[in-house]
């Protein structure tokens, strides 16, 4: 006997198919409502709050660059005119508990907007590459 698991299948994405990451996530709106609720998460989070709450950005900018971002690296025409990762790091200090965290938001929202199991692993990916130029810095 086999049983169909497609409906229960925690893996199965919310979204709609599409050819690249961006085309599923619903293109720049997604990635800025994704961006919104990872900042939410950051502001809620006591570990990250003491940075986030005193950026010299305001929200709208941080959710515009991670926006741009995000857009920019899985398949959007948007260009991504930000800092490179390193400068715009350097002299946060920021620890490895610190960036657990942030993987930690992200994950938690990429599930929470019905993302996809493959491409919440493929944005993780991405922001895990990134760790050398943030931690420690």
């Amino acid at each position: 006997m086999t049983t169909d698991t497609t409906a229960t299948d925690a893996t199965t994405s919310k979204r709609p198919a599409g050819a690249t990451i961006y085309e599923r996530i619903e293109g720049y709106d997604g990635f800025k409502q994704i961006a919104t609720d990872i900042l939410a998460l950051h502001h809620a989070n006591p570990i990250l709050e003491r940075r986030f709450g005193h950026s010299p950005k305001s929200d709208e900018e941080l959710i515009q660059i991670v926006t741009d971002l995000l857009s920019s690296v899985t398949g959007g025409s948007e260009k991504y005119t930000g800092m490179n990762m390193l400068e715009a790091h350097t002299g946060m200090n920021v620890s490895a508990e610190d960036f657990v965290e942030v993987l930690d938001d992200i994950l938690n929202t990429l599930q929470k907007n019905g993302v996809s199991k493959a491409d919440q692993d493929t944005i993780l990916g991405l922001n895990y590459g990134l760790k050398d130029e943030i931690v420690g810095h």
